[in-house]
């Protein structure tokens, strides 16, 4: 782990623990930012930048994984609807 959490590697790191986290993996960027802010005090601004940049495509993967689902979801209610019903 210590090469995870390098003060080189922070950013990179970072930017991987907001989108695992943001995604359906329940984890806990604050806390990924917490880290990389206590090894690096002077990036506050572009730790909280990098975070962001990870939470956005993070976030927008749940809203297209959830869209599939709605759609499987009527085009298999729309099947079992317009279906013959057996007399």
């Amino acid at each position: 782990m210590d090469g995870l959490f390098s003060p080189e590697a922070s950013p990179g790191s970072l930017l991987l623990a907001t989108i695992l986290a943001a995604t359906l993996i329940p984890l806990s960027s604050e806390v990924a930012l917490f880290t990389v802010l206590q090894l690096n005090q002077d990036l506050l601004w572009p730790a909280i930048g990098i975070a962001t940049l990870g939470n956005t495509p993070g976030g927008l993967t749940v809203c297209v994984v959830r869209a599939c689902f709605r759609l499987r979801l009527h085009r298999r209610h729309a099947e079992v609807a317009s279906a013959p019903k057996a007399q």
